[in-house]
């Protein structure tokens, strides 16, 4: 049904909000699912926003002197 109605873009964003476990969970759930993570690199947008935020964290805490 997505396929058919070109909404795969939706999906995508919806997904991309999802933490890691819960995009596993999403993988599972289907074919056209696990497509539409891989096609859409939603693995790859999910563990830069990951090196993004521990970077930050890292500066903040050398800004402060914690680390």
């Amino acid at each position: 049904l997505m396929q058919e109605s070109g909404v795969e873009h939706l999906a995508a964003e919806i997904l991309e909000y999802l933490d890691k476990r819960s995009l596993k969970c999403a993988e599972q759930v289907s074919q056209l699912w696990k497509n539409i993570i891989t096609q859409f690199k939603l693995w790859n947008k999910l563990l830069q926003k990951d090196v993004s935020s521990t970077k930050s964290l890292i500066l903040f805490l050398m800004k402060c002197s914690f680390y």
